[in-house]
């Protein structure tokens, strides 16, 4: 207490001034109307200007959740427009739920049975990634709790994205498209041509679209896309366009260079696709002979 009051002591006239400063002002103020009005106007922008950043603090500490949020709801959305070009007559996507429930399907999902879906989605987050050299990964939160399996495949909003192929609990590494082993089937949409879509290691935005016969035709600014002929990737997936092409001299195959539509660099999200006819396809695919 001693010390206060020595310091109040000390500090005295320094007191008083401030004292009289906030005395004047408050007159000022109070008793002009246009230097009440600049007082309001600037405490209001104050004021208005620290909320906004306390709303743009919260904001962001709430973007995890909300990404999330948005992830599922598109992750079954995807489920959704698979399940609609099924019922409006694509047979090449797979037999799901039949045409009578369309009605429902589009209105109220409550009841419907969705248990013969053939494809659904679960959303993940990339957690780590390389896109230099040529064995390129991703490792994904989401493992064997999660429903996560090795040879599902994982897409993004902007097209593929690669094939898992090892799982933990939580965790799955992703052999990225931008990987030497990476082969995936793909087709030209405007034509149906086909072919295996692979990198040849060196720039990141392109890949080459192999083995299509060369009677096919190709233009510039094809759309490529998976073919679904695996049953890893859902038909229709979108993977770029043709950037160029041309044909060797003896070759009966097209060099197709695609340039992505995704960019693998700034990927931060993707969808792992579970396609639940994979355990029968595959074991009656494993009976096939060898010759």
């Amino acid at each position: 207490m001693r010390g206060l009051l020595q310091f109040l002591y000390a500090n005295s006239s320094f007191l008083l001034f401030l004292m009289l400063e906030v005395l004047c002002f408050y007159l000022i103020v109070n008793f002009n109307e246009k230097q009440r009005i600049i007082w309001f106007s600037t405490a209001s922008a104050a004021i208005g200007s620290t909320n906004k950043t306390a709303d743009n603090i919260a904001r962001y500490f709430k973007l995890g959740k909300e990404n999330q949020k948005l992830l599922d709801e598109n992750a079954a959305l995807r489920a959704r427009l698979h399940e609609l070009l099924v019922m409006q007559g694509d047979t090449t996507v797979g037999d799901s739920i039949s045409r009578e429930n369309l009605a429902a399907y589009l209105g109220d999902t409550t009841g419907v049975d969705t248990s013969k879906n053939e494809y659904f989605y679960i959303p993940a987050n990339i957690i780590n990634k390389s896109i230099v050299g040529t064995r390129n990964f991703l490792t994904l939160d989401k493992g064997h709790k999660h429903g996560i399996e090795e040879d599902m495949g994982v897409i993004s909003n902007d097209g593929v994205v690669g094939i898992v192929r090892k799982v933990s609990e939580h965790y799955s590494i992703v052999m990225s498209i931008l990987h030497q082993s990476s082969s995936i089937n793909a087709s030209i949409r405007r034509t149906g041509a086909y072919g295996l879509l692979q990198w040849d290691g060196q720039d990141s935005r392109y890949m080459y679209l192999n083995n299509v016969p060369r009677h096919d035709e190709i233009q510039m600014k094809d759309t490529v896309q998976t073919s679904g002929y695996s049953n890893i990737f859902p038909k229709d997936v979108l993977i770029g366009i043709v950037d160029t092409f041309y044909s060797e001299s003896g070759s009966n195959h097209h060099s197709i260079k695609v340039k992505l539509n995704n960019n693998l660099g700034r990927l931060q999200s993707a969808y792992i696709i579970v396609n639940k006819h994979y355990p029968e396809l595959s074991e009656l695919e494993a009976q096939l002979p060898d010759e």
